[in-house]
């Protein structure tokens, strides 16, 4: 696949959520040709850029000045891509960075707790890391470092399994077991 067009593919389907911020891709003018699976990378990217414009939001709330921006930049590392994701709301608090990965925790009133939790584990299925590369009142960035030439287990997973899959996550019909493992109900 393409990154550059899949990042822009999935910044469509955040159109709504970001529509008062500032969303800038710095995207690199030569091939960034990846084998991962799209639909997955996508979903990370969807999750780190809505918990940015969430972020945001709740920064306005009390600084009403603010003018919101979420930054995604690629770059090429020779083995590997990174994608950083950096914004300019709210932060993260530093008692919460060992935790922000963990099932079920939230900060945000209408939050699930999910997000980067699935995010880690679909990233740690392509192979690729996901971190969190700095936090602070004025800003917060992610990065995803994705190998180039990894092919993961993702393959013997179906398109449409998947495709179940982030639908079932997205309204709600899902379970995560002990092992913290991503189950949706009815497949």
């Amino acid at each position: 696949i393409n990154l550059n067009t899949l990042i822009k593919n999935t910044i469509k389907f955040v159109k709504t959520k970001t529509r008062d911020i500032r969303l800038t891709l710095h995207l690199p003018k030569e091939k960034t040709h990846i084998k991962t699976n799209p639909t997955w990378l996508s979903q990370i990217l969807f999750n780190l850029i809505i918990n940015s414009s969430e972020s945001i939001l709740e920064k306005k709330s009390y600084k009403k000045d603010l003018k919101g921006s979420i930054d995604v930049y690629l770059k090429d590392c020779n083995d590997y891509f990174i994608v950083n994701i950096t914004d300019n709301g709210k932060g993260i608090q530093s008692d919460n960075t060992g935790t922000i990965y963990n099932p079920y925790f939230t900060t945000k009133e209408t939050g699930n707790g999910l997000g980067l939790s699935i995010s880690k584990k679909l990233a740690t299925k392509l192979g690729a890391k996901i971190k969190l590369t700095n936090s602070n009142s004025s800003s917060t960035s992610f990065s995803i470092e994705i190998p180039k030439n990894k092919e993961k287990t993702w393959s013997r997973y179906s398109s449409l399994k998947m495709k179940n899959l982030l639908v079932n996550i997205f309204t709600g019909q899902f379970q995560i077991n002990q092992k913290h493992q991503l189950k949706a109900v009815g497949m």
